[in-house]
């Protein structure tokens, strides 16, 4: 066995790469007068295909161009205070694949609970995610909360997601946000308690409009002049509160 058999053999069986026998041959042929030449042609041979397979098995050449990774799926519970409030949380859990996927789109340093992943109808996913305190560096760390950020992240079939929203934000009314969407317009995305069956958004151009809540979520398409505020009506249309 020549000195760089292993070498050549792990280039064999590197997922993404697929040899030419007639070159391999040719490698193990190379005479020892030529070692460097060679030596320096397997490096190369070896990060390229090395880094083929690891933007493959990242998404980073294919589906995802964005370099932060995904939230990581963990096994925690949601707080009690949230599922007092959030009646979406009694729901049954989501196991699903396509679930999963979706909430790809939320990133890092955010970590989901497995066990909150709850489907809003057919249009959208909520799950329950925190920072991951230890994958932050310690001078963003410093500025976390106790415990770290945590709330409700909202994503929709199409990919697009919002959130996380604190427990504190959604009572006040101040956890919603608008999104650009892949095939254009934009989206109001917003979680409301219990108790809220629809919603009014005044937008910008002067036009109202109203929308059911679903599992304690609200998606509306909102015009290119945005938000200009919105109210929480009860099942028979009576305004409770509004922003």
């Amino acid at each position: 066995m020549t000195a760089d058999q292993p070498v050549v053999d792990y280039l064999q069986t590197l997922r993404d790469l697929d040899p030419d026998p007639a070159a391999i041959s040719a490698l193990r042929a190379v005479k020892p007068r030529r070692r460097r030449l060679r030596n320096a042609l397997t490096l190369s041979l070896v990060i390229v295909a090395g880094s083929s397979a690891l933007a493959a098995a990242t998404g980073v050449l294919s589906r995802n161009p964005d370099p932060i990774p995904p939230a990581r799926v963990v096994h925690s519970s949601v707080p009690a205070e949230v599922t007092a409030v959030l009646s979406v949380f009694d729901r049954p859990q989501d196991r699903s694949a396509e679930a999963r996927i979706a909430l790809t789109a939320l990133r890092s340093p955010f970590v989901v609970d497995a066990g909150s992943i709850r489907a809003v109808g057919d249009t959208a996913y909520v799950a329950f995610a925190r920072t991951d305190l230890d994958a932050l560096p310690p001078k963003l760390r410093q500025h976390e909360p106790p415990g770290g950020t945590q709330g409700v992240y909202v994503v929709a079939r199409d990919g697009v997601g919002d959130g996380p929203f604190p427990l504190a934000d959604i009572e006040r009314g101040t956890a919603w946000g608008i999104k650009e969407l892949p095939a254009g317009g934009r989206r109001f995305t917003a979680v409301v308690p219990d108790g809220v069956a629809r919603v009014e958004l005044r937008l910008e151009s002067g036009t109202r409009t109203t929308h059911a809540v679903q599992a304690n979520v609200v998606l509306a398409p909102v015009d290119a002049e945005g938000l200009d505020g919105w109210s929480w009506l009860d099942a028979d249309g009576r305004t409770l509160r509004s922003f």
